[in-house]
């Protein structure tokens, strides 16, 4: 029994330290903040990084939730969502539960029943529900 609980622990602690990012990430010689606990806050990448099914632009900025989770960056890929096509080099940011808060929208798409610009920042509450977007011209 006391075997299983130290496997249970040690599995727990080694996937906490997977969530946080460290500086090998990051473009040396950039500035990079850091968490208290030591995981980066923000830095320019050096490479492509994937984090939560997001796959973040090289040489761009990237932002970290104190929990591990991917904040913003700018995506070097098309992706989408939900059902929100996001477009490829927009920047993109999270909530730190994980859920979309902004993106750059790669086509004109219908949210909640008002169609919203291609091109351009569209935003979200927590709850998922539409705060803001562009209308296309007509």
């Amino acid at each position: 029994m006391k075997l299983l609980l130290l496997i249970a622990v040690c599995s727990a602690m080694a996937a906490g330290t997977c969530l946080a990012a460290d500086s090998s990430i990051c473009n040396p010689g950039t500035d990079v903040s850091y968490f208290p606990d030591g995981s980066v806050m923000s830095c320019r990448l050096k490479d492509f990084y994937r984090i939560d099914g997001i796959t973040c632009n090289q040489l761009e900025t990237i932002t970290f939730h104190g929990n591990g989770r991917l904040q913003s960056c700018v995506t070097s890929e098309e992706t989408t969502v939900g059902s929100i096509p996001c477009a490829r080099y927009g920047w993109i940011s999270f909530y730190p539960s994980g859920k979309l808060e902004r993106c750059t929208l790669r086509a004109i798409t219908e949210i909640e029943g008002k169609r919203c610009n291609q091109q351009t920042p569209v935003t979200f509450l927590e709850s998922g529900k539409l705060l803001s977007c562009s209308i296309p011209p007509e």
